[in-house]
């Protein structure tokens, strides 16, 4: 009862859901995976979970940090879907996410904001 509960719930907050037996048939698994960019958005926006700001950014701001140094990495902010709106009205260049914050590519190969740590904790 509890097993069918949770792959009844999770697909309701975005979440997608897999279950398959063992091999002996004795266990029961459920994998539980969000791929969906919007979920993710939605989960780093309300959480007030954080992201590394592009490389890039940091320069095209005039933020003369020496890109060589590696105690000058770009800093983490608190997601914000709307910085990049804000952001491209002061730098040339910024149109999306993906020009502001950090991607990873990993299993999303037109890359994510969130890395798969970032989406187990989310779900746990």
């Amino acid at each position: 009862a509890v097993v069918q509960d949770i792959h009844d719930f999770l697909p309701s907050c975005g979440f997608e859901i897999n279950t398959f037996a063992s091999v002996d048939k004795a266990r029961l698994h459920m994998a539980v995976t969000m791929t969906s960019e919007e979920v993710v958005d939605h989960y780093f926006q309300n959480r007030h979970l954080s992201c590394q700001i592009q490389k890039d950014l940091v320069n095209k701001m005039g933020i003369d940090q020496d890109p060589h140094e590696p105690a000058s990495n770009p800093p983490w902010v608190r997601y914000d879907k709307s910085i990049p709106d804000r952001v491209k009205k002061e730098v040339n260049g910024v149109q999306s996410v993906a020009d502001v914050y950090r991607m990873y590519k990993g299993t999303h190969p037109e890359g994510s904001i969130a890395r798969s740590i970032d989406r187990t904790r989310i779900i746990f």
